[in-house]
This record gives C-alpha cells, structure tokens and sequence, in this order.
C-alpha cells in the first residue's frame, strides 16, 4: 500500500457520528445476511484497532500540539474537546504497611484460588467452626486472536 493509497482509504471511513453509525449498522446487517464472513471482519477489525493503536501512539504529540492553539476547550467536528488530566495513578510501594498488606493479600488470594470445596475450620479455643469458601470464577468465552 502506497502514501496515496492511505490518503484514499483513510477518507472511505466515517468522519461524523451519523457516518458512523451507518458504516457500523452496515456492516452488522452484512454479517448476519451472510455477506461478510464473520471471522473475515474480526480479523480485519483486529488489525484495524492495531493500527489506530499505533497511529494514535505516534500521533500523539501532533494532536496535543495542534489542540493547544485552540485552547483547553472547543468543539471540533461534532466532538466537544477538553484538555483533562486522565489516567491518574498512584504508587503506594514507599509505604511498608501497604506492601505488607498487598503482600498478604496476594498470599490468601492464591490460598483461596487452591481451594478445590469449602473448607472447615474449627477454633481449638472457641470450637466455633467457620467455612472458608474457594473464590467465585468468572469468566467469558471469546476468540483470541493472535497475529501470526
């Protein structure tokens, strides 16, 4: 694929949210009348989110620039954009009670996740007995999809 050719296929896709909308509604009704192979668009879509990934990635100081001289907030082809602080983490290993705690907390985690039944256990001082239950597991089946 040449430079034009992504110019070309970059200006198919949807710029507006009705646009978007259409392009999605369409593809799901071609799926299900058959027309699309289902594991065709899934596999399309999976390189699909890779590149935006990428783009996104090594655009970013691009955009943010460009937004700067439009100030904190603007509209912006039917988007409303605000310049916002996102992703906030916070890093609590400076604090040795917190990583005592973490560390325990991993501890009776994979002790529950080897429990296989409920189990009993009986207080030798009290005799009251209390039932130590294995996790609930949750899961979803899915595809997983790896580039080869």
């Amino acid at each position: 694929m040449d430079s034009m050719s992504t110019l070309s296929a970059i200006s198919l896709l949807p710029s507006n949210k009705e646009q978007a909308q259409f392009f999605a509604n369409d593809l799901v009704r071609r799926v299900y009348e058959g027309e699309i192979n289902p594991l065709d668009l899934k596999a399309q879509l999976k390189f699909i989110y890779r590149t935006l990934d990428i783009v996104d990635l090594n655009t970013k100081d691009a955009w943010m620039k460009e937004a700067a001289k439009h100030g904190k907030s603007f509209e912006y082809k039917g988007w409303q954009v605000n310049e916002v602080e996102a992703g906030t983490t916070y890093d609590f290993s400076n604090d040795a009670e917190w990583v005592e705690m973490k560390n325990k907390l991993k501890d009776r985690e994979a002790f529950l996740k080897s429990l296989k039944e409920p189990l009993e256990i009986v207080d030798t001082e009290t005799g009251e007995t209390t039932t130590i239950h294995p996790p609930i597991k949750k899961s979803t089946t899915t595809l997983k999809f790896t580039v080869k």
